[in-house]
């Protein structure tokens, strides 16, 4: 016991003692602005969520709120570490100036800071220029140096743990929710790759393809038929008549999900049509000898007339083609034509 008595005692006479002074000027201003910064950024986090529709996306979404934690975090244990004055005070200091400067980078990065309204280059210039001022006042400033010595300072492998948490765990969120997307990318144009083109041969009697999916039209006068080569994996055709307007569009998606479903209805929906009223009178599953996905039917309040939109989107997962049907009609539900184009849905 004695012995560990000399052994501590020497090691305390290494360490020039720390000044009892008060926190004061410049430095009490930078842990203010070390306390709002980090419950703002977290609070910011939240609020600006985004969670996606696929699996994908809610992972890189999470990475938002998980960075806004990590940064409150450290922005408590830094105050903490300067207000008890800790031997890691000063490095956690530093380390939050250029954390909240490489944040920032990844922001400009990933294209964000126009769509949030944070700034552009400008912010990054200005974060920049406030992280150089605050780094050289840490090392530079006299009462930092007489609070904390040289000699008197320490880190540990907590802070340097908790320093590149900040960082790194949003990051392999945003890695883990990339590569799945590109899994999926490459799943998908794997199946396009080696997908057989459907031709005339093909056909039954009365049954029409775009070379991908082999359907029946319903029997109707129509006035318009357009076909749009989207791009190499999207083939759209477009076709009027007096009762309503006909979408049908083949590609390549094994996203079967709800959410993927929701996605494509936000995408398609009429844009003059989405500013009125309007209810969803149906949302189901369904199911046929050869395909699966998801039905829905809104009902739009224009004025005094009623016009429906119907949506399906449908599945094979042996080829992972996908096929949608779009119709909209001011007629009533007993002409509704999506089903009877689904159920006549062939992807091989």
């Amino acid at each position: 016991m004695e012995e560990d008595t000399i052994q501590t005692e020497t090691y305390y006479e290494d360490y020039e003692q720390p000044s009892q002074e008060s926190i004061h000027g410049w430095l009490a201003f930078f842990l203010v602005v070390v306390g709002i910064g980090g419950t703002i950024t977290m609070i910011s986090d939240f609020i600006g969520i985004d969670w996606g529709v696929s699996l994908a996306e809610h992972i890189m979404a999470l990475g938002d709120p998980v960075m806004g934690v990590l940064f409150f975090a450290l922005a408590v244990y830094t105050i903490y570490a300067f207000l008890k004055r800790q031997p890691n005070a000063v490095f956690l200091g530093k380390s939050y100036v250029v954390v909240v400067f490489l944040s920032n980078l990844l922001l400009l990065l990933n294209g964000e800071f126009a769509s949030s309204g944070i700034g552009s280059v400008t912010q990054i210039v200005r974060s920049l220029v406030w992280a150089v001022i605050w780094y050289l006042f840490l090392s530079q400033s006299a009462q930092v140096e007489r609070i904390f010595p040289y000699s008197y300072r320490r880190v540990t492998a907590f802070d340097w743990t908790m320093v590149v948490g900040v960082l790194a765990i949003p990051l392999a969120l945003i890695g883990i929710g990339l590569g799945i997307l590109f899994s999926q990318n490459l799943k998908d144009n794997a199946a396009a790759a080696v997908s057989k083109e459907l031709t005339v041969d093909d056909l039954r009697r009365g049954e029409q393809t775009d070379g991908r999916i082999i359907y029946r039209l319903p029997d109707m006068q129509w006035n318009e038929d357009s076909t749009y080569i989207v791009d190499s994996q999207t083939t759209l055709r477009s076709l009027s008549a007096d009762e309503g307007d006909l979408n049908i569009c083949s590609g390549f998606d094994s996203n079967n999900t709800q959410e993927n479903f929701d996605d494509y209805c936000l995408n398609w929906e009429d844009t003059n049509l989405g500013v009125y009223p309007k209810e969803t009178i149906d949302d189901s599953q369904l199911r046929f000898h050869n395909c699966n996905g998801y039905y829905r039917v809104t009902r739009y309040t224009v004025n005094t007339t009623n016009i429906y939109w119907e949506m399906a989107l449908l599945f094979n997962q042996p080829t992972s083609k996908v096929a949608v049907v779009s119709y909209i009609t001011t007629g009533d539900p007993s002409q509704f034509k999506v089903k009877e184009v689904a159920r006549s849905l062939r992807f091989e």
